[in-house]
């Protein structure tokens, strides 16, 4: 059961530029720390091997596996054979496997490191990583000998250190969103006055301008009823029409940018609007030699406020059939619970791909500015005010810049 209720925009103007503000600083914020966290985490696993590296140098220099020369003077550690649990493995070419030497090593089992060290014997990398071990491979007197260490303590330390840089980034992005928070009010304050002061001249322009409107609209007609009708005040009263709609449109999007709008709604069948408007078109399209394609799924069912659904269908269907050169293709239709509303027309002047800035308030084509066209660049602007107040989606897009293609999701 569908109750009427009254709908209206859950946030107003002020809260909408605060969500805006506080996603971009903590979107600036995230990517910056992410960075870091990135080349702490680089450098910190680059330095923990490093260091094992030396380690095992060192002591190859100590067990007299390698002589020490100048290149490897720097890793002569007297202390190093004391503070490391580590293990040493000599294999001849006949895969003959000697313990050398064994210095407190608990966490893996002799019989499991030579298993290790004949499985790799082929292979020509010098250093290498076994589970918690890292492992350096020397050539001496025909055998080649395994050193490996035992390096779980440092991997602990490692793991614990970039533990602890994670919990400062995401303890410090915290509190910048609380301060980012606090102080949004402050940064976001001249932007909603100005535009909050932009939407009060729109509103009352729209207002001040009815009444020598309706003024001009009532000499006119007493002037036709004087002399009669004759070609200036047919034009006199075409752009009466062309203003006042204008005029409408313009107080329109004002409600919409003060979150002024109030509408009553209610389930009602889409497809008996959509029949209505298309049909209303249909003479204007024919009389100009055009062809209008209609596809209206009959009985769809929509919750929301008809007057505004009404008003956009009617937006579009205008739009299409005013910048049409000879076809304008209309269809409503239900998939998966979302209504979907397409509108297209062949025009001139149109770019290829995502046309969505043609919503963008008083956008005008450079092709359309130069014809006879008359528009004023907000029809589609209320179009898509229309649909964000539904919650929908609308997408505008041209495939070869000639068909100019409107999707509506709701």
């Amino acid at each position: 059961k569908w109750n009427k209720i009254d709908y209206k925009i859950g946030y107003n103007m002020e809260t909408k530029f605060k969500k805006k503000f506080i996603s971009i600083c903590m979107a600036a914020v995230l990517i910056v720390f992410s960075i870091i966290v990135a080349i702490v985490h680089g450098i910190n696993d680059r330095n923990v091997e490093k260091d094992a590296i030396d380690i095992l140098e060192a002591l190859a220099i100590k067990e007299n596996i390698v002589e020490k020369t100048e290149d490897n003077i720097e890793y002569h550690n007297i202390e190093i054979p004391y503070e490391i649990r580590y293990l040493i493995v000599a294999i001849n070419e006949n895969k003959d496997a000697v313990i050398i030497k064994r210095q407190n090593m608990k966490t893996a089992t002799e019989n499991k490191i030579i298993e290790h060290s004949l499985k790799i014997f082929n292979e020509n990398d010098d250093y290498g990583r076994y589970d918690h071990l890292r492992f350096i491979v020397k050539e001496k007197d025909g055998y080649k000998t395994f050193i490996y260490i035992d390096y779980i303590k440092e991997l602990y330390l490692s793991t614990k250190l970039v533990r602890s840089v994670y919990i400062v980034a995401i303890s410090s992005f915290l509190a910048i969103f609380v301060l980012v928070w606090i102080f949004s009010n402050k940064a976001i304050k001249p932007f909603v006055d100005n535009y909050e002061k932009q939407t009060k001249f729109i509103a009352d322009a729209s207002h001040e301008l009815k009444t020598p409107l309706t003024i001009i609209n009532a000499y006119n007609d007493l002037i036709e009823m004087e002399y009669g009708s004759n070609e200036n005040s047919e034009i006199i009263k075409k752009q009466i029409k062309i203003m006042d709609t204008m005029i409408k449109n313009l107080s329109l999007l004002a409600k919409i940018d003060g979150y002024q709008i109030k509408e009553e709604c209610e389930q009602f069948n889409i497809s008996d609007v959509a029949i209505d408007i298309s049909e209303s078109f249909k003479p204007i399209i024919e009389t100009n030699n055009k062809t209008f394609k209609v596809d209206v799924k009959e009985k769809v069912k929509f919750f929301g406020s008809e007057r505004l659904i009404r008003r956009l269908i009617y937006l579009l269907l205008e739009n299409s059939v005013k910048y049409s050169l000879s076809k304008v293709c209309f269809s409503l239709s239900k998939s998966h619970n979302k209504i979907i509303i397409q509108i297209s027309n062949d025009a001139e002047g149109i770019d290829i791909g995502n046309l969505n800035h043609y919503c963008d308030r008083f956008f005008r084509t450079s092709a359309s500015r130069a014809s006879s066209i008359e528009g004023s660049g907000i029809g589609l602007s209320i179009a898509k005010e229309i649909v964000m107040f539904h919650k929908g989606d609308i997408k505008l897009f041209s495939d070869d810049g000639i068909n100019f293609n409107v999707t509506i999701i709701l």
